[in-house]
């Protein structure tokens, strides 16, 4: 008997990754749901069909989104290069993904339509107070500045990248303070955002010893409201300089 995934099953699997190929990470207009253990007793990887029942072989634990490539290749014996256990894999990693983000815009309050309104407002001033020119920079920034050693000592003990160093180096100017001068004005959102941030972090100190990994993790799975205006290093990096976020 063959078993299909439902529609809402399909357009899970697809929520999961966004759209994106999950294997390539192509952005996919028409993404193929491909099943691992196969829909019909003689597919790819049909000799493991015994081993799962029809209710996992019809979940969404079971399915990747996939470009026509990936899906092709997966589903050719003689293309593909994907074990049993790294396809299983990959839905996992992005499940995991998806459960964060999800947690993350609940926590900060964008699954509320009422409140996501406001986190809408509250970057539409940022956006405001961001776009100026340079020559205004200078005069609008506040005279006492955090310490900057202490900064990079903390970056030391993280053990971070030259990379992220220079991400956090580079915002922990203007935008850092306009960004705390935001929050300090609307102390709920900063609540918010400080207990999402906790939150994320938290989870996924389960899952890496890295200090590093953890930041570029967080920085992939954060929603940006402001669709790439305001991004998400300047947020990552005011809560990694100031608050009790990452190894002190």
């Amino acid at each position: 008997m063959r078993l299909d995934f439902t529609q809402p099953v399909k357009r899970e699997i697809a929520l999961f990754s966004n759209n994106h190929c999950m294997i390539c990470d192509k952005d996919t207009v028409k993404p193929r749901i491909a099943h691992i253990i196969p829909a019909s007793e003689k597919g790819p990887r049909s000799e493991w069909r015994n081993s799962y029942d029809a209710s996992y072989i019809g979940s969404s634990s079971n399915g990747l989104c996939l470009c026509n490539d990936c899906h092709d290749k997966i589903d050719d014996d003689g293309l593909n290069c994907y074990s049993l256990e790294e396809l299983q894999e990959i839905n996992m990693k992005y499940q995991k993904s998806f459960n964060l983000l999800t947690e993350y815009k609940k926590t900060l309050g964008l699954m509320d339509v009422n409140y996501a309104i406001e986190i809408k407002k509250f970057y539409n001033v940022l956006i405001q107070k961001l776009n100026v020119e340079d020559e205004e920079i200078v005069s609008l920034l506040p005279q006492n500045t955090f310490n900057k050693v202490e900064i990079e000592e903390k970056m030391k003990l993280n053990n971070l990248s030259n990379f992220q160093r220079r991400r956090i180096l580079n915002s922990y100017a203007y935008e850092f303070h306009i960004f705390q001068e935001a929050l300090e004005y609307d102390s709920i959102v900063a609540i918010k955002f400080l207990s999402a941030v906790k939150i994320l972090y938290k989870r996924l100190s389960n899952e890496f010893d890295n200090q590093s990994e953890i930041l570029d993790e967080m920085k992939k799975i954060m929603v940006d409201p402001s669709e790439g205006v305001v991004e998400n290093d300047i947020v990552l990096s005011y809560f990694f300089i100031i608050c009790e976020v990452f190894l002190t």
